[in-house]
């Protein structure tokens, strides 16, 4: 996952072997005991360069933390200005409610009298009357329905997940680049704000028609933070599910090798499945 150029303790807070290079999953910083959510302008001033050894937590130093954490939200102090209201509508309300229960409250009942012995009234019941034989029978209760179930909501799209090489959204090689897999409803000009980039870069990595189309499902080369052309090639996205030399690749896509491991930031002979690489077009 580390690189030269990337400091190797920033990763996602499920996976320190996993980077992620959009504003929707944060990273964190595990080289704390608890990995704590690094502010996004300090993982671009420090954090993503060369110069991430300069951290003050590489070395142990103390500095206080907004300068480098996101700070955790809290709910605003209750203004003390308004308590003696709030306390007087508490009080309203309990009063309100006791006159509706007294109101609600059934009459009571008036108090029974034991009566002298001579006055002494024996009233036998009434004998039952049998219901008509044409009486209908009462209606019996019908089963109660099952409802139907609620329907659930999709589940989130699952965080990048570690393997031995970059998987999609994570930085790897020269530029440095990241795969991003397009979804419904995204454009150039969507990728460009998510990831801090230009029009001009993404179309100079990709090569996209002229009317710039992007279909679900397709694979873009992303290089993050990075506005200028200059230096950049158009670049193709190959997943390597299976271990393959680097000789091999550069052969099967006619590229000089050294600019396969430029590109990849390659410094081995076999290149270790599975991850995803870029060829030079």
């Amino acid at each position: 996952m580390s690189s030269p150029s990337c400091c190797p303790y920033l990763a996602i807070k499920s996976d320190p072997l996993t980077r992620s290079a959009c504003l929707e999953i944060p990273n964190y910083c595990h080289k704390l005991d608890r990995p704590r959510a690094v502010r996004y302008d300090y993982q671009l001033e420090i954090c993503r360069n060369i110069s991430y050894p300069v951290c003050p937590l590489l070395s142990g130093a103390q500095i206080p933390d907004p300068l480098i954490f996101e700070e955790p939200e809290r709910l605003p102090p209750f203004p003390s200005g308004y308590q003696p209201l709030v306390y007087s509508l508490a009080v309203i309300a309990l009063l309100a409610l006791a006159a509706v229960l007294l109101t609600a409250a059934p009459p009571p009942a008036p108090p029974q009298t034991t009566p002298s012995p001579r006055s002494t009234v024996y009233i036998l019941p009434a004998p039952a009357t049998p219901l008509p034989a044409s009486h209908s029978p009462l209606p019996t209760l019908s089963s109660p329905t099952t409802p139907s179930p609620l329907p659930t909501s999709s589940s989130p799209s699952p965080l990048p997940t570690a393997s031995p090489g970059p998987q999609l959204a994570t930085p790897f090689g020269a530029g440095p680049y990241l795969v991003h897999r397009v979804r419904e409803g995204e454009s150039y000009e969507y990728l460009a704000a998510l990831y801090r980039t230009s029009i001009e870069v993404l179309t100079t990595l990709n090569r996209p028609p002229t009317d710039r189309a992007l279909f679900v499902g397709s694979d873009v080369v992303v290089a993050p933070a990075t506005t200028s052309t200059a230096g950049l090639v158009a670049l193709q996205p190959l997943f390597l599910e299976k271990d393959t030399p680097a000789q091999d690749l550069a052969a099967q896509y006619n590229v000089p090798l050294e600019e396969l491991r430029r590109h990849n930031a390659i410094t081995t002979d076999l290149v270790t499945a599975p991850r995803w690489i870029v060829i030079p077009k």
